[in-house]
């Protein structure tokens, strides 16, 4: 059954999906870096692709591998619906609503790539997520995956805790750092790749920071946060002023294992 965190996460994602496409200028860089590194010797019959959201990755899939089953997933049915209007749905392409790490751990068929882009920092358990993956890719088959790591947004969670003096954690805190990816790995797969990139965006204003992670549904999972007055906003903001402007980066971390 899928957890309160997730339940909370899958409907800001579902709030998002009208807007995510206007303002997810990270996330389909790191899907055009993903679709561009798999290798042309692949050739799968299956793939599986978790948490498509609105689609865009699906489509590089779709149109890089036209004659593969491919299925795509995503928790949320906002996502799932959206990217259904977009892409359509043929006999090769599948779209499910349901949890990616329950869908993963549930599986009998083997996927010759199991794929994600900018999704698995949200799993609960990313231990048991590579060792079902492990398990559900055929011989020869590839995991090939990037998601965000703890160093993403560092800046808004520094202006916090200097310019209101209050520590937060805030959602990226509590991602996975690449050494923590690639060890997870290399308990499961043979061979792993891992490498970084780090994505720095310049915003017009905080609201205009504030906008994207909104508008984009990656907000994630807070019990609790400081209510954003007025004068707190102008603090933050001053903060950024200070710094040069409201510059953040975004890291991202690519796996490739098999």
């Amino acid at each position: 059954m899928i957890s309160e965190k997730k339940q909370t996460i899958s409907r800001k994602f579902s709030r998002a999906a009208e807007t995510y496409d206007s303002f997810s200028h990270v996330q389909k860089e790191s899907a055009a870096r993903l679709a561009k590194t798999l290798s042309p010797l692949l050739e799968p019959a299956k793939i599986l692709e978790l948490g498509c959201g609105t689609g865009n990755y699906t489509g590089l899939l779709s149109q890089k591998y036209p004659s593969c089953e491919l299925w795509a997933i995503d928790f949320s049915q906002a996502m799932v619906d959206h990217a259904r209007k977009k892409l359509g749905e043929d006999t090769n392409l599948h779209f499910l609503c349901t949890d990616g790490e329950e869908f993963l751990a549930s599986r009998k068929i083997s996927y010759d790539l199991i794929t994600s882009n900018a999704t698995l920092q949200w799993f609960e358990d990313l231990d048991s997520c590579f060792r079902h993956a492990a398990a559900t890719l055929s011989a020869q088959g590839l995991f090939h995956i990037s998601l965000f790591g703890p160093e993403t947004l560092s800046e808004l969670s520094m202006a916090y805790q200097e310019a209101l003096q209050v520590k937060i954690d805030l959602p990226a805190s509590f991602f996975a750092s690449m050494t923590e990816i690639k060890n997870t790995a290399e308990k499961y797969f043979k061979e792993v790749r891992c490498e970084e990139q780090y994505i720095t965006r310049q915003y017009d204003s905080l609201p205009d920071l504030l906008r994207h992670i909104q508008k984009t549904g990656a907000g994630g999972f807070q019990q609790s946060m400081p209510v954003l007055t007025k004068s707190r906003l102008s603090k933050i903001n001053d903060w950024f002023v200070a710094r040069g402007g409201h510059v953040v980066k975004y890291q991202v971390i690519y796996l490739m294992a098999s």
